[in-house]
């Protein structure tokens, strides 16, 4: 299934069997937009047994990740897998004029496949996966004031005697109403069919749709007052069909023909907030 857009791999990496990185043009083998090269997350498939696992990792700031998945037969021709994970942290930034926290992580993912082999040519996968995101955004650090309009750097005061960061890497400062933070969630949705033909063909089906929706807040001047501040809203909107046939003839040849079709469609604001520096005032 197509990721075409890298901000929805946020949440691919889990529950997985390799990673793939491959040298491109690609476009034969992974259809659209792939002349560069493929990075493939391959995921951990559905089990014939019942299995279980459990990662948990704890670190500073109060990290926790958690990782978990199930999978099994639910009959002798069904098979499912589900995995979900968790990355929550407090924050690590700390503001040098209020004693504030930013930082704070809040990550969950899921994934969950669904294999049906209903006889020995035909076989399907239903994939559907996402993420939510509401971690803090990282505010700037202020190390010095350069005026774009020189002449009125007396009407921004606040900013003149404002106290510059200290060299410290969790140091900053952002505006009083901690509303930095991201609101971004990815939902993808997928089939694939193989049908198995004689003579050594396979028929292949891949069709697939995904949303994804983000807000995102930045403190961009590392002051408690509004010299720069933006939001990034937006969203995608993909669809994709793939439609192919591969064989082989004797022992060393392989080929593959098909045609795939995408559709995406993206809509992005990105609103900036300027209200207090000379060049407003200019």
């Amino acid at each position: 299934m197509p990721l075409a857009f890298p901000i929805v791999t946020a949440g691919a990496a889990l529950d997985l069997e390799r990673v793939e990185i491959l040298k491109g043009p690609q476009g034969t083998l992974f259809g659209q937009n792939s002349t560069g090269g493929a990075i493939s997350y391959i995921a951990a498939k559905p089990t014939n047994q019942l299995e279980a696992g459990v990662n948990a990792e704890y670190g500073r700031f109060n990290e926790a990740n958690l990782e978990g998945f199930v999978s099994g037969p639910f009959s002798d021709s069904v098979r499912g897998r589900i995995a979900v994970k968790s990355e929550q942290s407090d924050g690590w930034q700390k503001s040098y004029t209020t004693g504030r926290k930013l930082g704070d992580k809040d990550k969950l993912s899921g994934r969950a496949l669904l294999e049906w082999t209903p006889t020995d040519v035909l076989q399907a996968q239903l994939t559907l996966s996402g993420y939510r995101d509401q971690s803090d955004n990282q505010a700037a650090q202020h190390i010095a004031v350069t005026p774009l309009a020189p002449s009125r750097i007396g009407l921004i005061p606040d900013i003149v005697a404002y106290p510059l960061s200290p060299r410290d890497s969790r140091a900053a400062d952002w505006g009083p109403d901690d509303s930095y933070g991201r609101d971004n969630d990815f939902y993808q949705g997928a089939l694939r069919v193989d049908y198995s033909l004689p003579n050594d063909l396979v028929l292949t089906a891949i069709s697939a749709y995904s949303e994804y929706d983000q807000t995102s807040t930045v403190d961009a001047d590392g002051l408690t007052v509004q010299n720069l501040e933006y939001i990034s809203a937006g969203d995608i909107r993909s669809f994709s069909q793939e439609l192919r046939l591969a064989g082989v003839i004797g022992e060393r040849a392989h080929w593959i023909v098909g045609a795939n079709y995408a559709d995406d469609k993206v809509k992005q604001r990105d609103s900036g907030f300027n209200g207090y520096n000379t060049n407003s005032y200019a």
